[in-house]
């Protein structure tokens, strides 16, 4: 048995609890991979920039990791040596994930 959720999973728990739908590696957007022996990644590219890791991409991973603690999602603290990546120990089911967020907004 996987030891962490699934891609797909994830896929689909981050369209329930943030209306964000994951987009191929191929394109600008949140992308999900891994799962199984290892953390999915939820990784976010939403910038044209050139660089590395935008500024605006670095808010969007932040803001993101605490929209889907607040739901109950369990998260690896963010890494600044990979800023634009979360990774997902463990996905709520839908009552926890709706529970987690009127808990946390009272």
């Amino acid at each position: 048995m996987s030891v962490f959720p699934s891609a797909n999973l994830v896929s689909r728990a981050l369209r329930r609890d943030a209306g964000i739908i994951p987009v191929p590696r191929s394109r600008f957007g949140y992308h999900v991979s891994g799962g199984g022996d290892f953390p999915v990644v939820i990784g976010v590219q939403c910038s044209h920039s050139p660089e590395q890791f935008p500024d605006s991409d670095v808010r969007r991973a932040s803001d993101l990791h605490g929209h889907l603690s607040h739901h109950g999602w369990e998260l690896d603290p963010i890494d600044p040596e990979w800023p634009v990546a979360i990774k997902v120990r463990r996905v709520p089911g839908a009552a926890e994930a709706r529970a987690a967020a009127e808990a946390h907004n009272g």
